[in-house]
C-alpha cells in the first residue's frame, strides 16, 4: 500500500476565522500525534476567497488513514471545524505521481 492523502474545503462562516483557525491548530496537532500520521499538516487560505481554506494531510496508507478518521476523538474534533464552516467537504487521495528537484 502506498500513502494515503485527504484534501478538505472549508469556507469558514464570516467572523469566525480565528476561532477557525485556533481549532484547525488542535485538530491538526492531534492528528499528527497519531501514529501512522506524516507531517505536516497544512492549511492553506484562498488568495481570492479569505473565507476558503484547504488542508491537507498525508498517512502511511489507507488503513492507517481510515482507522483515524473513524475515531471518536476525530469526529468530534471535526465536528468542532463543520460547526465553523458555511461548507466543509473532503476527498481521499493517493499519491500518483511525484517530482522532485
Amino acid at each position: 500500500m502506498s500513502k494515503a492523502y485527504t484534501i478538505r474545503n472549508w469556507t469558514v462562516k464570516r467572523g469566525r476565522d480565528n476561532d477557525f483557525l485556533a481549532t484547525w491548530k488542535v485538530f491538526a496537532g492531534w492528528m499528527i500525534s497519531q501514529q501512522g500520521a506524516i507531517g505536516p499538516i497544512r492549511l492553506f487560505k484562498d488568495n481570492l476567497d479569505p473565507a476558503h481554506y484547504i488542508s491537507i494531510d498525508s498517512w502511511e496508507d489507507e488503513n492507517v488513514r481510515d482507522s483515524i478518521q473513524a475515531s471518536v476523538h476525530f469526529g468530534k474534533q471535526s465536528y468542532k471545524l463543520e460547526q465553523l464552516a458555511m461548507d466543509f467537504s473532503y476527498r481521499s487521495f493517493s499519491l500518483e505521481a511525484e517530482e522532485a528537484h
